[in-house]
C-alpha cells in the first residue's frame, strides 16, 4: 500500500501548484469487487469541482486471466489509472487519460489479489469517469490437442519418407 500513499502524496503536491488547486478537497474511495466476475463496472463516478480524487477497486483472480479494462472520462485533467498486485510483488501497469477520452487495455495476470487505482483532477467544474473491466480465464490446451499435433506430425513424416523412397 506504499504506492497508494505515494500517489496520494503526489496528487496533494500537484494541488499546491495553483491557487485554485490549493483549496481543492481530496476524495478517496475503495470499492470491493471480490472475485472478479466476467464483467465489473464502477458505474459513473461524479467528481466535484476542482477536486483531486483517488479511487481504488480491489479484486481477486482464481486463475491466470486476460483482464481488459477501460476508463471513460469527461472534464478530467491529468487522469491516470493503474493495476497492481495487492502484495506489491509485481510491477504494475499504468496509463494516463485526458479531458474527454476513453482508454482500453489488455493485460495477462496470474492468480491473486489485485487493485485498480484511478486518480486525477477535474477541469474546474464537475468531472465524470467510469471504470469497467472484464476478466477471461486464459485457455489451457487439453492433452488431446498435443496428441493430435503429434499424430499429424507422424503422418507428415510418414508421407515424406514414403515419397523419398519412391
Amino acid at each position: 500500500m506504499k504506492l497508494k500513499s505515494l500517489v496520494a502524496a503526489s496528487l496533494v503536491a500537484f494541488a499546491s501548484l495553483g491557487a485554485q488547486a490549493a483549496s481543492a478537497a481530496f476524495s478517496d474511495t475503495v470499492t470491493e469487487w471480490n472475485a472478479h466476475d466476467l464483467h465489473e463496472s464502477s458505474g459513473l463516478k461524479i467528481v466535484d469541482s476542482s477536486t483531486l480524487f483517488f479511487s481504488q477497486f480491489n479484486f481477486t483472480l482464481s486463475t491466470e486471466s486476460f483482464v481488459s479494462s477501460n476508463v471513460s472520462a469527461f472534464n478530467i485533467n491529468s487522469g491516470s489509472y493503474s493495476i497492481f498486485k495487492a502484495d506489491g510483488s509485481e510491477t504494475g501497469h499504468s496509463w494516463t487519460f485526458g479531458a474527454a477520452q476513453g482508454l482500453e487495455h489488455l493485460v495477462t495476470l496470474g492468480p491473486g489479489s489485485y487493485y485498480f487505482s484511478v486518480a486525477g483532477k477535474t477541469n474546474g467544474s464537475s468531472g465524470i469517469y467510469a471504470l469497467s473491466s472484464a476478466a477471461t480465464a486464459v485457455p489451457v490446451p487439453e492433452p488431446e490437442t498435443y496428441a493430435l499435433l503429434l499424430a499429424g506430425l507422424g503422418v507428415v513424416g510418414f508421407v515424406a519418407r514414403r515419397r523419398k523412397q519412391a
